[in-house]
């Protein structure tokens, strides 16, 4: 009987390009036992056929499947099996391609809700700039365009705006996620109750908004936006924003002959406490519906 040709381990780590410590490490496992060991010096010794195994061990290795399965697999050595295990972990890494878009996605969403807040900062200190030159205020009228949003309403007793709860923070947050749908803008809160109410430990219902990509007909959608408002932004502390609020109202007051506040004022979060802890770069722009008094 011919003897088959053995393989010392350093010849098969350089034929099948794996290290000597991964053989060994196979070795101790049992997924790939050499042939025979050399006594006295313990020199490993492997067939061809175990050259084949180690490559078909690589291949499935770099798909991501495990070693555990991979030594099943090799003992019932079926194309049954095979097949089954590689679905199974296409089906792992279709799973693994969702959520890595989801990340990147959310990676997408605030790299660009970062730069726009830039670029609006810069605007508005441009704009500022200008205005006190020829002796305006920082406070503008601009179009609120119409967003598709999801939302939670919620009555908060004596409520104060610097006592707003992480938890609905959260809560918004998570919702395009449970609901399907992609957020595509910051954080907003809007304030329904008497002006102010926010800031007089009143009782007030706060709602959270998030604007998402698409409108579902079910619980927890709404359409917000397509109206006209007084924007102003405050850049710092949210704790605070009582005192930009005072300005813009008193800004509003002063033309009560031209302006008419129609709906609840309205935060919006560009950069916020769950953004960045440095409360001085916190970026709140400030929305009050109003129609103009023809």
């Amino acid at each position: 009987m011919e003897n088959k040709k053995l393989y010392l381990i350093g010849e098969v780590s350089a034929i099948c390009n794996v290290p000597i410590k991964t053989l060994r490490y196979y070795d101790d496992i049992e997924l790939i036992v050499p042939k025979e060991r050399k006594k006295g010096c313990n020199y490993r010794y492997y067939t061809k056929e175990q050259m084949v195994t180690l490559f078909f061990v690589r291949k499935l290795r770099s798909i991501g499947i495990s070693l555990k399965d991979i030594k099943s697999v090799i003992k019932d050595n079926s194309v049954e099996s095979l097949s089954k295990l590689v679905e199974k972990r296409m089906q792992e890494i279709k799973q693994e391609m969702q959520h890595l878009q989801y990340c990147y996605q959310e990676g997408e969403l605030l790299v660009h809700r970062f730069a726009n807040s830039k670029s609006l900062v810069e605007g508005y200190s441009n704009r500022i700039a200008k205005d006190l030159t020829e002796g305006i205020d920082d406070i503008h009228v601009e179009d609120i365009k119409k967003m598709y949003c999801v939302y939670t309403v919620k009555n908060m007793h004596t409520y104060k705006n610097a006592d707003v709860s992480l938890e609905r923070w959260i809560e918004i947050m998570e919702m395009p996620k449970q609901k399907g749908v992609k957020a595509i803008g910051p954080v907003l809160i809007s304030y329904h109750g008497e002006l102010l109410c926010q800031f007089l430990m009143k009782d007030c219902e706060v709602e959270f908004m998030i604007p998402v990509n698409e409108m579902k007909q079910e619980e927890g959608f709404k359409e917000y936006g397509g109206f006209r408002a007084v924007t102003c932004i405050h850049i710092g502390k949210w704790s605070d924003i009582i005192n930009t609020y005072i300005r813009v109202i008193q800004w509003i007051n002063v033309r009560s002959d031209q302006y008419k506040i129609i709906g609840y004022p309205c935060d919006f979060c560009l950069i916020s406490q769950v953004d960045l802890e440095n409360e001085e770069e916190h970026i709140t722009k400030i929305v009050i519906p109003v129609e103009e008094i023809e």
